[in-house]
């Protein structure tokens, strides 16, 4: 009760001196009518972020499902190359493994000789020549190394991020 008289006493002596408290010009109430443009303005905003949020994840997703395709086309060509040492001579025929299957993005960039490596190791030391002397117990290991590439080109360019992603994995496994 006592604050309320010293509320009400302080503007009795407001009111006796002529202050008065500023009222707002504008009311911030909207008027019938006037929600639906703040609402097309706000649409007009948020729909184009909307849309460019959705097409990146979908580029995001689609360029995640490349590099696993390519990863797996790597494998399989050096998976047909393992097999001996004659299938790892066989570009031709790693290439058809390659790119079987690489189908579903459209295939792979040809597997060449440059891609494939036949190479040795002595324990954990690779070789330059297969013909070296290996002075470990194990002895001479050969292996297959097939690289496959792939470029991804975004469905629509983003500022300041490239225009293509060159996706590349290489894959080595050991001759049997």
């Amino acid at each position: 009760m006592a604050s309320d008289r010293v509320k009400h006493g302080a503007n009795e002596r407001a009111m006796r001196l002529g202050i008065t408290t500023p009222r707002p010009r504008f009311r911030f109430t909207a008027k019938p009518g006037h929600q639906q443009g703040a609402i097309a303005v706000e649409l007009a905003i948020i729909i184009p972020l909307l849309m460019l949020f959705f097409v990146g994840a979908f580029d995001y997703a689609r360029l995640t499902q490349w590099a696993m395709v390519v990863a797996n086309a790597s494998r399989a060509g050096a998976q047909y190359g393992a097999q001996s040492q004659s299938k790892a001579a066989d570009v031709a025929g790693i290439n058809a493994r390659v790119q079987a299957e690489a189908q579903e993005i459209g295939g792979v960039d040809p597997v060449t000789a440059a891609s494939t490596s036949l190479f040795c190791r002595c324990a954990e030391t690779r070789l330059t020549n297969c013909n070296q002397a290996c002075n470990s117990a194990g002895g001479r290991s050969y292996f297959v190394e097939v690289t496959a590439t792939k470029l991804f080109v975004p469905s629509i360019p983003y500022p300041g991020l490239p225009a293509s992603v060159q996706l590349s994995t290489g894959t080595e496994f050991r001759i049997r």
